[in-house]
Formats: C-alpha cells, sequence, structure tokens
C-alpha cells in the first residue's frame, strides 16, 4: 500500500499515477502487478487520534481515487497491472477478523491470498 496519509484528495492521484508508472519503468515487462485497496477500519477499536486519518469515509474517498487511477492505466497501455482488488469491499462483513481497529487477524490475511491466487492462477 501506498503512504495516503500525506497527501491530499488534490495531490494523491498525481502521486499515485507517478509511483504506479515508476514501478512500471523498472520492473521486467513480464512482470504482473497486483493492486489493492484499503481494508476499511473498525472504528469501535480504532485509537481516537487515528479516526480523523483513517475514517472509513476518508478510506473510501482514497480507495475511489485509486480505482478511477489504476482504471486509467489499465485502459491506456498497461498489461502488466491486474484489475484492482477491492479490499474496502471484501472487508465489509469481516470487521470482527480486525484486532486493533487498523490490522486484521491472519485468517484475513489468509482470505485475501486465496482471492490473489483465485485470480492469478486461472
Amino acid at each position: 500500500m501506498l503512504y495516503r496519509l500525506r497527501y491530499t484528495e488534490k495531490q494523491y492521484p498525481n502521486y499515485l499515477h507517478w509511483s504506479l508508472q515508476l514501478i512500471f519503468d523498472n520492473l521486467p515487462k513480464t512482470t504482473k502487478v497486483i493492486y489493492t485497496n484499503v481494508a476499511r477500519v473498525n472504528s469501535k477499536k480504532q485509537p481516537p487520534i487515528w479516526a480523523k486519518f483513517t475514517s472509513n469515509s476518508r478510506l473510501f474517498r482514497y480507495n475511489s481515487l485509486t480505482a478511477e487511477v489504476v482504471s486509467n492505466m489499465l485502459k491506456h497501455r498497461n498489461n502488466q497491472l491486474f484489475p484492482m482488488i477491492d479490499l474496502f469491499d471484501m472487508s465489509r462483513d469481516k470487521l470482527h477478523w480486525n484486532k486493533d481497529g487498523v490490522h486484521y487477524y491472519p485468517q484475513w490475511y489468509r482470505n485475501v491470498i486465496d482471492v490473489i491466487m483465485g485470480i492469478t492462477c486461472s
């Protein structure tokens, strides 16, 4: 995950596009990249100091910006990029797997790996 907290919503799309382009320019053309958005936080478990930075509404907005950038890259040339995996939506019914408000228990990560393997190995 690219660290998003230091970029405004206006700055973030340009930063993300630049970062992804840098990755693609330096990877072998046979390398496939899987980009995921950010999973939901569990606000009931999250320390209050982080709420304004990583609230679900903020993450949703940044995930939407990410989807626009990734979608545009998929349309315009990049065959190294798999369609984005929506962890935000996947985590909707899995907040009970969230241990501290942000990080998840191992079963969440196993579930994510299963999805990635299903996409890449089919």
